[in-house]
C-alpha cells in the first residue's frame, strides 16, 4: 500500500472520529439544554395554573362566604318573614307587589 493511500486513511479515519465525538457531546449537550429550558417552562406553567386556581379559589371563598351567611334569606322564603323585607331589600312598590 502507498504512503499517500495510507494518509489519507489515517486522515479520513481521524476526521470521522472526530466527527463522531463532536456529534455525540453536541447533541449531549444540546439535550441537557433543552431539557433544562423545557423543565424551566413547565415548572413556570404550573406556577401560573396553581395561581390561576388559587385566585378562582379565593373569589369562590369570597362569595360563598359572602352568600353562606344569608340564613334569614332561607328562612324568608320558607315562612316569609316580614322583618326580612324592611332589613334587606329595596322600597320599591313594583318590587313588593309581588311579594
Amino acid at each position: 500500500m502507498a504512503l499517500r493511500k495510507k494518509v489519507l486513511i489515517a486522515i479520513g479515519t481521524t476526521f470521522s472520529g472526530l466527527i463522531l465525538i463532536l456529534y455525540f457531546v453536541s447533541r449531549d449537550i444540546l439535550l441537557e439544554t433543552f431539557t433544562h429550558i423545557e423543565e424551566e417552562n413547565i415548572s413556570q406553567e404550573v406556577k401560573r395554573t396553581l395561581a390561576i386556581f388559587s385566585n378562582e379559589l379565593a373569589n369562590l371563598d369570597a362569595t360563598t362566604s359572602d352568600w353562606a351567611g344569608w340564613d334569614d334569606t332561607y328562612e324568608f322564603i320558607v315562612g316569609r318573614n316580614k322583618d326580612y323585607i324592611e332589613a334587606n331589600l329595596v322600597d320599591d312598590p313594583e318590587f313588593c307587589k309581588y311579594l
